[in-house]
């Protein structure tokens, strides 16, 4: 998980976090993440996109949300 407070939105401080990850695994030939919500712009700006048909699912036996 990737998450930065909602007072520091707008600083570069996600970008920084994700540039510094994808330069450790610059040399995979995939990189994978599912974005929530507002997150999806966020990551675009990044490069990424969103791929064929998949659909985020999982098993979860928390209440947040």
């Amino acid at each position: 998980h990737m998450l930065v407070d909602p007072d520091f939105h707008g600083f570069g401080v996600g970008r920084k976090m994700m540039e510094l990850m994808q330069g450790k695994y610059k040399d995979f030939h995939q990189q994978m993440l599912t974005a929530d919500g507002e997150a999806v712009d966020f990551y675009k700006a990044l490069g990424f996109e969103r791929t064929g048909k998949t659909e985020p699912m999982w098993v979860y036996a928390g209440n947040d949300h």
